[in-house]
C-alpha cells in the first residue's frame, strides 16, 4: 500500500510538471522529452496498479473466514452452578420489611441484634428456592452455630448470632445494646432473609411479627427454608434442596433433631479441624474450622473463556475482563471493552497512576494536590502494550505465587492493542466500546486448551438463536480496600472481593431507565441491555469488559456464546447502607449494599464481527449481515442529562446548592463505588436518577480510580453518603438530615459554628457535643 501511494504521488507530480511545460511554447524539445517520460511512468503506474488490485483480490479470495473454534462454548463435565437456583423464580416487589432490635439469649448471656430485612423483590412462589445452597463457598465451620442449634435454641436466633456483624467497632467482643447488626450480604444470608420474608404478612412495616411465632413451627412451601430453619414443610414439593457440593437422598420433613450432630461434635472436637461429619441436615458438609478450601468451588471452571486484563507484573492490579474467542493452532482472538485500555500516567516517567491524579487540581475528585503518588505530570492516555498483561485460567485475583493455588494460570504478554476506530476516548456512552488484543506468546494456551481448563466461547449469535435461559456475566470486582471492609474473617474478605462471581441477568428487548426515575436517557446503537430482576445485585467497578454469555443449542449440544463485553452501568440506583462500623484507624465507615434496577449495558459484539475478523486478517463469518440496530438502534434522548430538576430513589427531587452543585460519585483515592448521590428536598442523601446533573455513565473505573470522582476529602469521604431510603431507621439513617449545610458525614453541634464528623453511639449515627 505504501509503494502504491509513492507511485501515485510521483505520477501526479509528473502530470503537474507536464502541464506547466505545455504552457511554455518556446521549449518544444523539452516538452517532447517530458511527454515521453510521462508516457513511460503512466505505463509503469498502470502496471503497478494492476498488480496491486490483483494482490488485493487474491488476498480477499484466499483469506479465511472468522468462524467458531471447534467445540467452542463447552466446559468440563460436572460443573456445579448453585447461583442458577433463583433464575426460574418470578419476582414481585416486596411490601414487607423488618426493622427491630431482637434480644437473643444464649449461654446465660444476652445479645441485642439490629435486624433489618427488606428484600427489594421476593419470589411469587418460594418453592423456586429449593435448589439454593445453604452453604457459601469458603464458609468456615461455626462452633457457636453448631452448639446453638444442638441446644435446641430457635434456629432464627442461632443464625442471627452467626450472621450478625459488630456495629460500633471492628473488634467488638462484648454484647451491648444494639451492638450487632444483621442485613443479608451474601447468598446464604439472602436465603435466610427470603425464608423470614415468607412468614411476614403483606405490608409489614414494624417488628411485631418478628417475634416468637418465627421460633415456633411455622409452615413453608419451600424445602430449602424447611431445611435451613426447621420449619414444617407442606405439600406441593417442587424440587429438591441441594448443598454446594453434595446432593443427598434424604427427604426432609418437620423439625430437625440436632442431638446426633452435637454428640458427634462433642465426642471428637479434633474433627472440627478437618470436616464436620454431620451438618444440621444429616448430610456431609464442606464447612470446617480450618481456612476455607476455595479450590473446591472452582476446581472446574464455569467460564474457561474468561481472562483478566491486569497492569503488568506479579502485583499487577485487575482492571477488566477479557474473552477468548479463538486460540492455537488458530489465531488467538481476545476481546474486551475499549475503555479498559485508558489509564492515568506520569508523562515524564511513564508510571501508571490513580485516575484521580489526572483531574485538574480545582476539579471535583482531584487528588493531584493531596496525594504524594501523583507524580510530576499526570495525564490520561491509552495504555501501551507493555503496561498490560492478560492472565487466563485463574479464579482469584488475590496476589498468590504460582503453584500455591490449583489455577492453570497462563500469563500472556500484550504486543498490540487495537481500539475500534469509532470509539471516542473516555466516552463509552457514544458506543463502539470494544477492543482486541494480540499477544506475543499465544503458544502457552495450547496445553490448557487441550484440557479445556481454558477454552474459547462461541462467536456471537442473534437474539433469536439463544435459549430462553439467563444471560451470565462472570467477573471479578475491583477489591474493596481492607481499611473499609467489614469482613469478619480473611476468608470472608477473599470470598467477597477476590473470587470470581457469576451473576444472572434477563435479556431486555430494549434498553431503558427504571420507571421511578421518570427519565429517558441515551443508550448508544450497537448495545444490548440485561437486568437483574431480583434487584439484589449491581454492576460494579472491575466488572468492565467481562463477557456476557448466553446458551444456545447446537445439534443437541448446549454451548455458550459471547454476547459482548460489559460496557457500562449508570449506577447502583437502589443502594442502601447495610451497616456502620469503626475501622482499626477509628474511621467511621459505612458498608454499602449495592442494588440496582439500572440495566447492564453490553456492547453487542455481533455488530462488530466484521471488524474483529479484519484485525486478525480474516473475513466476516459466512452469512453474517450487520443488523440495522448496529447503526440505527440508539434508544432514548441524548439531551436528557445534566438536569437541575431530577428524581431520587426516595421519590423526591435532588436539591443542588453551593458546595453540593451536582450528584457525586462515591469515591476516594484509589477506589470508587458505582453510586451517584445527592441531597434531596428533605435534606436526606439519596440515589440520583440517570438524568441528574453530575451522573456520568462515562465515569468508568480505570484500574481502581474513576474518571469522575466525588469531591470529598477527609472523614466525609470515608463516611460517604447516608442513604435515607427509609430502611435503616434503627441505625438512625432513615431520619438523618444534613445539618445546616455541613458536608455529607458532618454535622454542626448545638451552639457551634464548626462542622464536626458524625460519630457512632449504640449503633446510631449521632452529632457529637463538640469536635
Amino acid at each position: 500500500m505504501r509503494v502504491f501511494h509513492h507511485l501515485l504521488y510521483l505520477y501526479l507530480l509528473i502530470l503537474l510538471i507536464n502541464g506547466q511545460a505545455e504552457e511554455d511554447e518556446d521549449e518544444d524539445e523539452s516538452n517532447s522529452e517530458i511527454s515521453s517520460f510521462l508516457a513511460i511512468w503512466t505505463v509503469t503506474f498502470v502496471g503497478f496498479l494492476s498488480l496491486f488490485v490483483l494482490k488485493l483480490i487474491s488476498e480477499r479470495l484466499s483469506a479465511r473466514r472468522l468462524e467458531d473454534y471447534p467445540d467452542c462454548g463447552t466446559r468440563e463435565e460436572g460443573i456445579v452452578e448453585p447461583e442458577l437456583c433463583e433464575f426460574d423464580c418470578t419476582w414481585t416487589p416486596s411490601t414487607a420489611r423488618i426493622e427491630t432490635v431482637r434480644s437473643v439469649v444464649f449461654g446465660g448471656n444476652m445479645a441485642d441484634v439490629n435486624v433489618v430485612i427488606e428484600p427489594r423483590m421476593v419470589p411469587n412462589d418460594y418453592r423456586c428456592l429449593d435448589d439454593c445452597p445453604v452453604n457459601t463457598p469458603g464458609s468456615s465451620y461455626d462452633p457457636l452455630l453448631a452448639v446453638c442449634l444442638a441446644c435446641g435454641l430457635c434456629a432464627v436466633d442461632c443464625y442471627l448470632l452467626s450472621y450478625a456483624r459488630p456495629v460500633e467497632t471492628s473488634n467488638t467482643t462484648q454484647s451491648t445494646d444494639a451492638s450487632l447488626f444483621f442485613t443479608p450480604q451474601d447468598p446464604r444470608e439472602e436465603l435466610f432473609a427470603y425464608c423470614i420474608a415468607e412468614q411476614l404478612p403483606s405490608g409489614t412495616t414494624d417488628s411485631s411479627t418478628f417475634g416468637s411465632s418465627l421460633c415456633s413451627t411455622p409452615t413453608t412451601n419451600s424445602e430449602a427454608c424447611a431445611s435451613l430453619l426447621g420449619y414444617s414443610f407442606v405439600a406441593g414439593k417442587r424440587k429438591r434442596s441441594v448443598d454446594w457440593y453434595d446432593v443427598g437422598n434424604e427427604t426432609l420433613t418437620g423439625r430437625i433433631d440436632h442431638s446426633d450432630q452435637f454428640s458427634t461434635w462433642k465426642q471428637d472436637q479434633s474433627d472440627q479441624f478437618s470436616t464436620w461429619n454431620q451438618d444440621r441436615r444429616g448430610k456431609r458438609s464442606i464447612e470446617s474450622a480450618r481456612p476455607a478450601d476455595f479450590s473446591l468451588a472452582y476446581e472446574k471452571s464455569k467460564t474457561p473463556w474468561l481472562c483478566s486484563l491486569k497492569t503488568a507484573g506479579f502485583r499487577g492490579r485487575h482492571r477488566c475482563g477479557v474473552t477468548i474467542l479463538s486460540g492455537p493452532p488458530r489465531e488467538t482472538i481476545l476481546v474486551s471493552a475499549a475503555h479498559c485500555n485508558e489509564i492515568c500516567k506520569d508523562a515524564n516517567t511513564g508510571a501508571v497512576l490513580e485516575i484521580c491524579c489526572c483531574r485538574e487540581p480545582l476539579e471535583a475528585g482531584s487528588c493531584r494536590q493531596e496525594s504524594s503518588y501523583c507524580g510530576s505530570n499526570p495525564h490520561v492516555t491509552l495504555a501501551s502494550p507493555s503496561d498490560l498483561q492478560i492472565v487466563c485460567g485463574e479464579f482469584t485475583v488475590e496476589i498468590v505465587p504460582e503453584g500455591f493455588t490449583p489455577e492453570p494460570e497462563v500469563i500472556l504478554d500484550v504486543s498490540k492493542i487495537t481500539q475500534h476506530p469509532g470509539y471516542k476516548s473516555f466516552n463509552p456512552l457514544e458506543g463502539f466500546d470494544i477492543s482486541v488484543y494480540e499477544v506475543s506468546n499465544p503458544e502457552l494456551l495450547q496445553g490448557p486448551m487441550n484440557r479445556k481448563v481454558i477454552f474459547p466461547a462461541c462467536l456471537p449469535r442473534q437474539p433469536q438463536d439463544y435459549d430462553s435461559g439467563p444471560g451470565r456475566l462472570t467477573a471479578w470486582i475491583d477489591a474493596e480496600p481492607t481499611f473499609r471492609a467489614a469482613a469478619q474473617t480473611l476468608d470472608d474478605y477473599v470470598y467477597k472481593n477476590l473470587l470470581l462471581k457469576q451473576k444472572l441477568f434477563t435479556y431486555q428487548n430494549q434498553c431503558s431507565d427504571p420507571a421511578w426515575m421518570m427519565s429517558n436517557t441515551y443508550y448508544p446503537p450497537g448495545t444490548v441491555c440485561f437486568k437483574d430482576l431480583s434487584q439484589k445485585d449491581c454492576i460494579t467497578f472491575g466488572n468492565s469488559g467481562s463477557p456476557m454469555v448466553r446458551q444456545f443449542q447446537d445439534g443437541g449440544t448446549a454451548r455458550f456464546s459471547f454476547v459482548g463485553p460489559l460496557s457500562m452501568s449508570k449506577g447502583c440506583d437502589r443502594t442502601i447502607i447495610s451497616s456502620v462500623f469503626q475501622n482499626r484507624y477509628r474511621n467511621t465507615v459505612p458498608q454499602f449494599l449495592s442494588r440496582a434496577e439500572n440495566p447492564a449495558v453490553i456492547t453487542d459484539a455481533y455488530c462488530y464481527l466484521d471488524w474483529i475478523a479484519e484485525q486478525y486478517g480474516l473475513q466476516a463469518p459466512s452469512n453474517w449481515v450487520k443488523p440495522d440496530s448496529c447503526t440505527n438502534g440508539a434508544v432514548g434522548d441524548i439531551n436528557d442529562r445534566d438536569k437541575d430538576i431530577c428524581r431520587t430513589s426516595r421519590n423526591t427531587e435532588c436539591v443542588f446548592r453551593p458546595g453540593f452543585e451536582e450528584c457525586r460519585l462515591q469515591a476516594f483515592e484509589g477506589y470508587a463505588y458505582n453510586i451517584f448521590f445527592c441531597q434531596d428536598t428533605n435534606g436526606v442523601i439519596a440515589n440520583c436518577a440517570n438524568n441528574c446533573k453530575g451522573v456520568n455513565p462515562n465515569s468508568i473505573v480505570i484500574g481502581g480510580g474513576a474518571i469522575a470522582v466525588a469531591a470529598a476529602a477527609g472523614a466525609s469521604s470515608i463516611l460517604g453518603p447516608l442513604f435515607g431510603v427509609g430502611t435503616l431507621g434503627t441505625l438512625g439513617f432513615g431520619a438523618f438530615m444534613i445539618n445546616q449545610n455541613c458536608a455529607p458525614g458532618f454535622c454542626r453541634p448545638t451552639g457551634s459554628e464548626t462542622c464536626c464528623p458524625l460519630i457512632v453511639r449504640r449503633g446510631m449515627l449521632r452529632c457529637p457535643r463538640s469536635c
